[in-house]
């Protein structure tokens, strides 16, 4: 249960946009999926190691690409920046592709953040990921990282106390 807790998807629908957040190129590449499934009309690559390139890689036709205004170093910073381009473009809907085990503490930090705002948010997990919600305690991959997201859910609840 305590992988299964992490994995938090919503339905999907067509929206305005596609974020695919930092972390590892597999979000990127589900993200661009989606985009070729004519699930929104523009994508974002969010993140602090995204460049121009990476579009033309993902083969995003340039009508359809949205530049982040600087780069995101946090899931809070990415959800900040995400915010402004979408109210700066009068997006009023999107989709956040994140790995699975990434996916309650992006959602909370989303909410977080666009609380109040007349934005609908959907959240989607990438594809490929190296271990599996149920097992993940079997690898030091999935040891480690569903120990950090627990340990960024704590800072996340401590930091919304103050």
């Amino acid at each position: 249960a305590t992988g299964e807790y992490l994995y938090s998807p919503t339905s999907l629908k067509k929206s305005d946009l596609i974020v695919a957040l930092g972390g590892d190129r597999w979000r990127q590449r589900e993200a661009a999926g989606l985009l070729k499934k004519e699930m929104a009309g523009h994508i974002m690559l969010a993140g602090a190691d995204v460049v121009e390139e990476d579009y033309s890689c993902l083969n995003i036709p340039v009508a359809q690409k949205v530049l982040a205004n600087r780069p995101a170093f946090t899931t809070r910073d990415e959800a900040a920046v995400t915010l402004k381009i979408m109210k700066e473009e009068g997006f009023k809907s999107a989709i956040i592709v994140t790995s699975w085990y990434h996916l309650r503490r992006a959602r909370l930090i989303f909410e977080k953040t666009f609380k109040g705002e007349s934005i609908e948010l959907m959240f989607y997990p990438s594809s490929r990921n190296p271990f599996d919600p149920g097992t993940w305690w079997h690898s030091y991959i999935g040891r480690k990282l569903v120990i950090f997201e627990y340990i960024g859910l704590v800072c996340f609840w401590l930091s919304s106390l103050v």
